[in-house]
């Protein structure tokens, strides 16, 4: 029983991800694209996630170059 309650609300939960309704959406897909990358990647750099290798730089260095990210 309880893994149709965790079923349920992982689907639930998926539905969509915060990248798809924010409002910087075509910018986050155009740095994906041009840093060789995935859209839901840039939107957890710009929204503070770790940067773990030289594409998170280049995404940051995009993001503070768009006027998206004001860290050092």
């Amino acid at each position: 029983m309880a893994n149709k309650h965790t079923l349920w609300l992982r689907r639930i939960t998926s539905l969509g991800h915060p990248y798809k309704k924010s409002l910087n959406r075509h910018l986050y897909e155009e740095i994906a694209e041009t840093c060789g990358c995935t859209p839901d990647r840039v939107y957890q750099v710009a929204h503070g996630a770790k940067c773990k290798s030289f594409i998170d730089d280049g995404i940051m260095t995009e993001l503070k170059r768009c006027g998206l990210l004001q860290r050092r």
